[in-house]
């Protein structure tokens, strides 16, 4: 099989499994046309990509790294959790700020 085939065979593969995760973490909310479904499938991957980007620099700044150095010895910490947790609600507060901005 040439490359292209099997880039092709493996972005449709990956799409796949990743749309239907998407539906899953989703449900009940779905596609109504097919061209939300063509969507869901198309952009399953770039956005599985951007969101594991995002969470690297969200996870490997140096206050998490700070945090991890301090707490690498236990296997639970609530510092790390709550560390986590506040650098998630930074992120949530950016993303609806900019919802509402785009809005």
């Amino acid at each position: 099989m040439k490359p292209a085939p099997k880039f092709v065979a493996a972005y449709v593969l990956l799409s796949a499994v990743l749309g239907g995760l998407a539906l899953l973490q989703s449900f009940p909310a779905r596609p109504t046309s097919w061209v939300g479904w063509l969507l869901l499938f198309a952009l399953a991957v770039p956005v599985t990509i951007a969101a594991e980007f995002v969470g690297e620099l969200i996870f490997r700044n140096p206050v998490s790294q700070a945090v991890e150095r301090r707490t690498k010895e236990k296997s639970f910490s609530w510092l790390r959790i709550l560390a986590g947790l506040v650098l998630m609600l930074v992120v949530f507060a950016a993303v609806f700020c900019l919802g509402q901005l785009l809005a």
